[in-house]
């Protein structure tokens, strides 16, 4: 395994350990785990919450924001599930961030398919948070 693959399966550990810590009164903490498919089926997520949420997981060096190839790869990963699409991601030295749909946060947004999350529209614009944030409207969700 690479340096960076290595530092990319650390930071999906301490993800799946955030998660758990948080939502472990909420949901089958053994469901939680990083989904090593992903490296057999490309287009699959890092890790799956719930049947619900689908986390792709970055780990840079240095940077200051997230990158659009990225972010494609958690929208495309999501709507291949059908679940609402998290991208975490970090540089060294920060803590993790959350970049989400818009309609994770509001669900006033007015969902054309009642079975399907929105893959385009307003309700998809991007919100940048802490993680820790992220979490706790997760459970909103649950």
């Amino acid at each position: 395994m690479t340096d960076s693959r290595q530092k990319g399966a650390a930071a999906e550990r301490v993800v799946v350990n955030l998660v758990k810590d948080s939502l472990g009164d909420l949901i089958d903490v053994s469901t939680v785990k990083r989904n090593l498919d992903q490296y057999q089926d490309s287009g699959c997520p890092d890790i799956i919450i719930d049947n619900l949420f689908s986390l792709e997981v970055k780990h840079y060096k240095s940077g200051r924001w997230y990158k659009d190839a990225w972010l494609k790869q958690c929208r495309d990963a999501a709507a291949k599930l059908n679940m609402i699409p998290i991208l975490v991601w970090r540089y060294d030295r920060m803590d993790f961030k959350a970049t989400v749909p818009l309609y994770f946060v509001d669900r006033g947004f007015q969902f054309e398919d009642e079975e399907n999350f929105p893959t385009e529209g307003n309700g998809t614009d991007l919100l940048t948070m802490e993680f820790d944030t992220c979490l706790m409207l997760m459970r909103e969700w649950l």
